[in-house]
């Protein structure tokens, strides 16, 4: 029982002075909140308004590297240089599962099959055209029905 009590964390308690400065400041906010609700109601809702009035400069981007990388970085600037010397356009990102085909249970593909299937996915992914949202490849769809 004595070990018990020893190795319990103890909480400090606050000292009378404390005590007595926080009765004080939230005796006299309650005083000035009971005094003047509607003075208290509109400074509340006014500073709600100013606070949010960040939300009307919100914008939504879409290229996942302006997210993380300043404009002037020095990778955003290798990106588009790179981009400018291969015509390429941005890179996209995508995952793609590859299963294996027919109606047998979940087996492995086997690795130089798999490996195949997965370029010919890319192949095709790499043809589509920048500013197409939608791919459709030949092939069965998955067990998941994507």
């Amino acid at each position: 029982l004595v070990l018990a009590l020893r190795c319990r964390p103890r909480t400090p308690t606050p000292t009378p002075a404390l005590l007595l400065w926080q009765q004080r400041i939230f005796f006299g906010a309650g005083r000035c909140i009971a005094r003047k609700p509607w003075a208290t109601m509109g400074s509340t809702a006014a500073l709600a308004l100013l606070f949010g009035c960040g939300l009307l400069r919100v914008q939504i981007v879409v290229d996942p590297l302006s997210l993380w990388l300043p404009d002037a970085s020095t990778s955003a600037v290798h990106a588009a240089r790179v981009r400018m010397l291969t015509g390429r356009p941005d890179a996209r990102f995508l995952q793609v599962l590859v299963e294996p085909g027919g109606t047998g249970a979940a087996a492995p593909l086997p690795l130089r099959d798999g490996l195949l299937a997965s370029l010919s996915v890319h192949e095709a992914l790499s043809a589509v055209p920048p500013g197409r949202s939608a791919v459709t490849l030949a092939g069965a769809p998955t067990s998941s029905g994507v």
